[in-house]
């Protein structure tokens, strides 16, 4: 059945919206956070990764 088959009350279920935001957040910034709180009003679930820069001092 095409989403255009379905009858009105029926609507396909939605996958959420998921964003990665990748960084050393070293250390973490009001900036960090400001782009964070933004995302949540955008996405369904974020991912933040923490990474190691071993050059950074």
């Amino acid at each position: 059945m095409s989403h255009h088959d379905q009858r009105p009350d029926e609507h396909p279920a939605k996958s959420p919206s998921i964003a990665v935001y990748p960084g050393t957040f070293d250390p973490i910034t009001n900036g960090h956070i400001d782009i964070i709180k933004r995302a949540l009003r955008l996405f369904d679930r974020i991912i933040i990764v923490i990474a190691v820069n071993t050059e950074k001092k």
